[in-house]
């Protein structure tokens, strides 16, 4: 069942990404990159430090079959990281924002598509604690 008015069962949102992703524009693009919120299932980037497994059953799903080159995710916090599903390179660059650090992945591309992750941890400036950002 939903959780939240924001939530989706697997069909729904298998239903609603395909509708979008066949009205997409038709592009002549080199890769394909995807950002989505939920990590895909099963993969190191949807586990917990208990070895639970939140990650989304739907977008695994639609990442083998659509195969885009990378797929960009947050939602687990404690699951920064690197992983793939066939070819496709799946990335969660994590939060440790209760520790005031925030953290990034920076992802570079060529031609054929070398990807080089570099997960790096900066800390949060006083100025975004005392509004409030973070």
């Amino acid at each position: 069942g939903r959780n939240s008015n924001y939530e989706y069962e697997f069909n729904e949102f298998i239903h609603i990404f395909e509708s979008s992703y066949r009205e997409k524009p038709q592009y002549d693009f080199k890769h394909e990159i995807w950002v989505m919120h939920a990590p895909p299932f099963a993969t190191v980037i949807d586990e917990d430090p208990s070895g639970y497994h939140y990650g989304c059953r739907a977008v695994r799903e639609l990442i083998l079959k659509y195969k885009p080159d990378i797929t960009l995710h947050g939602h687990i916090h404690e699951a920064s990281g690197m992983d793939r599903i066939g070819n496709t390179i799946c990335i969660n660059p994590g939060s440790y924002h209760d520790k005031n650090i925030l953290s990034y992945a920076l992802v570079e591309m060529d031609e054929d598509i070398s990807v080089k992750l570099e997960m790096t941890d900066i800390e949060i400036p006083e100025e975004l604690k005392e509004i409030g950002v973070i």
